[in-house]
């Protein structure tokens, strides 16, 4: 899914940074011309847009436009039912750009993590258990010596 974030703005930071383009393509894993071609017009992909915010050193917020946040909250929201992303933290950004990433591959890749993730799930919540019963036969056994 493409985006728009301000072009301009990504060229303004980039030059305060004393970054060529050639520098940002490279830590952002893409060609110069898309760099080039980013700040012209601000069309890009979500994942491109947080790899530029973070390489800039700077919020995701600094640099998404208008049309991107729409994209985000929902065009055919009610207002009242819109979030406040102003109010979102980089971090929150981020998830949600991810989050549509998997969404844009996908219903296989979807299903595909949402298996991986219940297993994970599972695991973590036997360990836990069996944890929770190792303390609680430790703690009775140390209530029984102590009668």
């Amino acid at each position: 899914m493409r985006i728009r974030i301000e072009g301009n703005k990504v060229k303004e930071l980039r030059e305060h940074r004393d970054m060529e383009q050639g520098e940002l393509a490279t830590v952002v894993g893409v060609t110069q011309a898309t760099i080039s071609r980013i700040e012209q017009d601000g069309g890009t992909t979500k994942a491109t847009a947080v790899k530029i915010a973070k390489a800039l050193g700077v919020d995701l917020s600094e640099i998404w436009t208008q049309a991107a946040e729409e994209s985000v909250r929902g065009k055919g929201r009610r207002p009242e039912q819109k979030m406040q992303f102003h109010q979102l933290s980089p971090e929150t950004l981020e998830l949600m750009a991810g989050v549509q990433e998997i969404l844009d591959s996908g219903v296989e890749t979807v299903v595909s993590a949402l298996k991986a993730s219940i297993q994970a799930f599972r695991l973590s919540a036997r360990a836990l258990r069996r944890e929770g019963d190792r303390k609680r036969a430790k703690g009775a056994a140390a209530m029984g010596g102590q009668e």
